[in-house]
């Protein structure tokens, strides 16, 4: 039986917070940074876009098997962010 290679990699995610409780559909690409923010009714700031953008490309180009993330703000955030 042939060996597989699994491509792991593990990153802090430095208080990854998307809270989305008012999201309504809006089109995500297409949010300024203050509309995206709006879309939260938490005290606590969403990850900026920005950085989100960034964190997304820089994913897909690790083309990992399997990811390990640490300071993510919860399922939600995580969920939000998938």
């Amino acid at each position: 039986m042939a060996s597989q290679k699994i491509k792991m990699a593990q990153m802090n995610l430095e208080n990854l917070f998307i809270s989305m409780d008012l999201w309504q559909k809006q089109d995500l690409a297409s949010l300024t940074e203050i509309q995206w923010q709006n879309l939260s009714t938490s005290v606590t700031l969403n990850k900026s876009l920005h950085k989100l953008k960034w964190l997304a490309e820089t994913l897909k180009e690790m083309d990992a098997d399997i990811f390990f993330f640490c300071e993510v703000g919860g399922w939600d955030s995580a969920n939000n962010f998938n």
